[in-house]
């Protein structure tokens, strides 16, 4: 067996250590081609001559947003559909390695999200007639993708996590009344209930683990239907 001299440890090193950041991003091709997609639209877009359609960097940055989020929710919602719950079982254990990472990435997303839309609205304020509509619109659609596409991400993180603790013979950390096998939907139901009204309902939690991420569940839940108020006073009086 070869042995790796001293000048080859710290390119072994390196490559082990892009191996294991590539092996969640690559075990999950929906998320990978919605960023992609993404990317590939914001650069296009900062390329592309707009006619004075899309003069700032963040509103670009907003259409890529929406490009990536929507195709997303899209690839998942088909998914989530059509998946039984040995799919559910198997896809969690080959998206098992790097899902917490995945999800914190979720929430600043989500929380960054928020922020360009603040700065969006902000500049419609200078616009007029059909381009202040333009760009409200384009607000508004960023809301519903963000929100939307947090709570798909919680509803999977939660079955993923589910189904992994039944397959090592743990609780299994949610309670489904009447319900052995519960499917993705199940779960987006869940995940819908706390980001809705920051509070579950009929499921309850039931292991300290998923405990801790209903906790931030519930924290961005509050954050982001306080904010939305807000926005959307601000989108009533600009429309006025």
């Amino acid at each position: 067996m070869a042995k790796t001299s001293p000048r080859q440890a710290p390119a072994a090193r390196r490559l082990r250590h892009l191996a294991r950041l590539w092996a969640p991003v690559s075990a999950r091709p929906r998320l990978l081609l919605s960023v992609a997609v993404g990317l590939l639209a914001g650069l296009l877009l900062s390329l592309a001559d707009t006619g004075g359609l899309l003069p700032r960097p963040v509103t670009r940055l907003v259409v890529a947003w929406n490009a990536g989020a929507w195709l997303y929710l899209a690839l998942a919602g088909w998914m989530m559909v059509a998946a039984t719950p040995s799919q559910i079982g198997r896809r969690a254990r080959r998206e098992d390695e790097g899902a917490r990472t995945i999800l914190a990435l979720v929430v600043a997303a989500a929380l960054c999200s928020l922020g360009a839309i603040v700065a969006e609205l902000g500049g419609a304020r200078d616009l007029h007639g059909s381009a202040r509509i333009t760009h409200i619109a384009l607000a508004v659609a960023t809301i519903v993708s963000s929100w939307a596409f947090t709570q798909v991400m919680f509803a999977l993180h939660y079955a993923h996590d589910y189904y992994l603790a039944r397959q090592h013979g743990q609780p299994p950390g949610l309670a489904f009344p009447d319900t052995e096998e519960p499917d993705y939907l199940d779960f987006l139901y869940f995940a819908v209930v706390i980001g809705t009204s920051g509070q579950t309902a009929d499921i309850a939690f039931a292991s300290r683990a998923m405990r801790r991420v209903g906790m931030v569940h519930c924290v961005l839940a509050f954050v982001f239907n306080t904010s939305l108020v807000g926005l959307m006073i601000n989108v009533a009086s600009g429309l006025i």
